[in-house]
Formats: C-alpha cells, structure tokens, sequence
C-alpha cells in the first residue's frame, strides 16, 4: 500500500474525519479497496469508476468531495459513528437505514449472467436450462439467487470456484466448464484486460441483479440538511447519466463489452 496513503489514513484517524473538512461545501466519503477498476488506490490516491463518477457528482452538486479508502468493516464503522459523512458505494441492506441514507438512484447496477465461449451458447430461459452443466465462479461471492444456490447444493449444477476473474476467464477458454456465472461489469473487465472479450458472450437472461448506491450518514455533523444534500447529488448523477458521462466512465474502465 503507497505510504502517502497510509498517511493520509493516519492523519484522518487521528484528527477525525469529520473534523478534517474545514469548509461547508467540502465533504469526506469512504469507499472500499482493492477491487479494481471499481475501486482501488493508485499513488496514494483512491481511483476508479465509484470515485469517478462521485466526484463527479459531487462538482455538479456544489460540492468537494475528499475521497478515502477503508477495510469494509472500517468504512462502515466511521459511518456509524459519524466520522465520514457518505460513501461511494454501498449495497442497500435495511439493518444500515438507521445511520445511512442511500441515494434514490444506484451508482451502479450489475446483473449477474450467464457467460460462455462464443459457439458454445446455450438455451437458458430457466434455472434448469443449467442442469447436469458446470460453471465457473469467483470463491466466496454469493450466486444471489435462491433456486440456483438449491440446485447447487443437490448437485444438480456443479460450480467449479476460483479466487480470481482472470483464472476462469482462461478456464472458459480452454472449455473446462460450460459458462461462467459472473457480474457482467466485472466480467468484460477482466475480460477487456485479458484480450478476450470478442471470444465471449453473456446470455440474456439474468441470474440477479446487484444495486450498490451512494449513501450520506445521518449521524455526522458536517452535513447540516441530509436531504437536501442528497438531493442535489442525486440530482446531479441523474444529470451525468443523461449527457453520457457515465457511460463514458463506464468506456474509460473497459466495464462493458463495447471495448
């Protein structure tokens, strides 16, 4: 990790980061590393698309945004107690309404799919289009569907885990299983770096969908009107996503298959 930012990370622990913003308009939000391009920490910077397009958001709304990177149960935290004031990106989850308030629009939406070798496509209109098949997944990330997650524990779909997106990409390539159930941004990510994106394809229907939103916390003291805050910034990435801003971050990532 660079040491300006283990610095940087310091020194706003120490001094608090609710009290590091000095002026009205300038805020601190939290993200999570280490999950290029989404997220990440480049020179002791954070960098990536959620950074991208909040600051972004945050120049239309008025608004200066100092944007840090922590461990998710850190982040977290500090937007419990109040020490940030938002974050970047979040997924909605009911138990967090108490001290967030999510933005009405997601800052991203990526539908899990269905992703095989060109020439390979399959029928799949249903869950048990993939029955008797074998597929690759990222280890530990949740299939976020029920039926699938069933048919995979009565082994009627086999998934073959690997800790890696790059590691099942070349898994499909050399057909050691049928498909690969992955997010799509991800997926052409990884896919667009490896040079292999023209050799794969997503099959239409979704597996689930993933919402990660933008989020103020309503327990910090820098923020006097949560509402009226949100409303501009929501305001602000209806405004980007409009004029093609986004999907020109969206491009600068390579999080789509139009690369």
């Amino acid at each position: 990790m660079p040491v300006l930012f283990v610095v940087f990370s310091m020194l706003l622990m120490l001094l608090g980061v609710s009290k590091y913003c000095l002026a009205d308009n300038l805020m601190v939000f939290g993200g999570v590393p280490n999950i290029p391009p989404l997220s990440f920490v480049q020179e002791g910077s954070a960098k990536g698309f959620f950074p991208d397009v909040l600051s972004e958001t945050g120049k239309r709304a008025g608004l200066e945004i100092i944007i840090v990177l922590y461990p998710f149960k850190r982040l977290n935290r500090y937007l419990q107690l109040g020490e940030l004031d938002g974050t970047i990106s979040i997924f909605h989850k009911k138990e967090r309404e108490g001290y967030l308030l999510y933005s009405k629009y997601p800052v991203l939406v990526s539908r899990t799919l269905v992703f095989v070798k060109k020439g390979k496509e399959f029928t799949f209109r249903s869950i048990s289009d993939l029955y008797g098949k074998k597929f690759g997944a990222i280890a530990g990330w949740s299939l976020n569907n029920l039926e699938l997650e069933r048919a995979v524990k009565e082994k009627k779909i086999f998934i073959d885990e690997a800790e890696r997106h790059d590691q099942n990409l070349h898994k499909l390539m050399l057909n050691r299983f049928d498909g690969l159930i992955a997010t799509e941004h991800l997926t052409w990510y990884h896919a667009n770096q490896l040079g292999v994106a023209e050799s794969v394809a997503a099959l239409e229907t979704q597996v689930a969908e993933n919402r990660t939103f933008f989020a103020v916390s309503k327990h910090t003291h820098r923020i006097k009107d949560h509402k009226r805050i949100m409303e501009r910034m929501e305001s602000a990435l209806n405004e980007i996503v409009l004029d093609g801003t986004y999907e020109t971050f969206l491009m600068k990532y390579q999080l789509t298959s139009k690369n």
